[in-house]
Formats: C-alpha cells, sequence, structure tokens
C-alpha cells in the first residue's frame, strides 16, 4: 500500500485557511482593545495602533483574495477557473465595500466587522468546494 499524498488543492486550502486564520488572529483584540490596555495585555491592537492593524488585516485578505484569483487564471484541470475566479472577485468585492464604512473608533462597527470576517471565512467552505468539484 503506498503512502497517501496531499494534492495541490488541498494545499491550496491549507494555505487558505492558514491565512484567514492569521487575519482573524490579528483582528481579534481589536474589538477589546481598552480591555487589553486596563489590564496591560500586550496586543498588536495597542503595540501598533488600531488603523495598522485595520490595514495589516485588510492587506492578508486581499491578498488571499488576489491570489485565489490568480490561481484560478492558471486553468488548473483540478479546478474550475470560472467559480475560482468569479467567486474570489465577489468575495474580493465584498470585502472593499464593506471595509470602507468602518469606523475604527466605534467598538461595534470593530465587533460588526470581526464577524464579517468570519462570515467570509465561512462563504470559503462554499465556493472553494464548488471551484475544486468535479463537474465532468
Amino acid at each position: 500500500m503506498g503512502q497517501a499524498q496531499i494534492t495541490g488543492v488541498v494545499w491550496l486550502l491549507i494555505a487558505l485557511i492558514v491565512i484567514f486564520s492569521i487575519a482573524i488572529a490579528l483582528f481579534k483584540d481589536m474589538p477589546d482593545a481598552e480591555g487589553d490596555r486596563v489590564y496591560n495585555i500586550a496586543t498588536f491592537t495597542l503595540l501598533l495602533g488600531p488603523e495598522a492593524v485595520f490595514q495589516i488585516v485588510r492587506g492578508v485578505l486581499f491578498g488571499c483574495y488576489v491570489a485565489m484569483i490568480g490561481v484560478g487564471c492558471y486553468h488548473l484541470v483540478e479546478i474550475n477557473s470560472a467559480v475560482m475566479i468569479g467567486g474570489h472577485t465577489l468575495l474580493l468585492l465584498l470585502l472593499g465595500w464593506r471595509s470602507q464604512s468602518v469606523e475604527l473608533s466605534d467598538s461595534l462597527a470593530i465587533k460588526q466587522f470581526y464577524q464579517f470576517i468570519w462570515r467570509l471565512f465561512c462563504l470559503e467552505y462554499l465556493v472553494f468546494p464548488l471551484a475544486v468539484w468535479p463537474w465532468g
């Protein structure tokens, strides 16, 4: 019996999940920056400031989507290019649109955007499988 091989598509999914996890981990402390300040907890939000963390997270997610769109442009046999490009373009546009209205001085707005990032992450579990589905 041979060893199981991890396919390129699985590595791609792993990369996508890792990148999203990094963005979520960076952003998770933003809604509670005041509590972290009171208890002297060193977070990226306190060290770099909310604007910098917001821009880093947004940049990481934008980069992730651009990379997935780029993968779709390669027309790989195991990937439906139209779904990969179209789905990630839509998610990229949603991220761009939604990130324009975040007021970083408003704790509720920060919490809502954090929840939005999680929704984008969950949507990947729809877009990615559709993009690699063996359509025939």
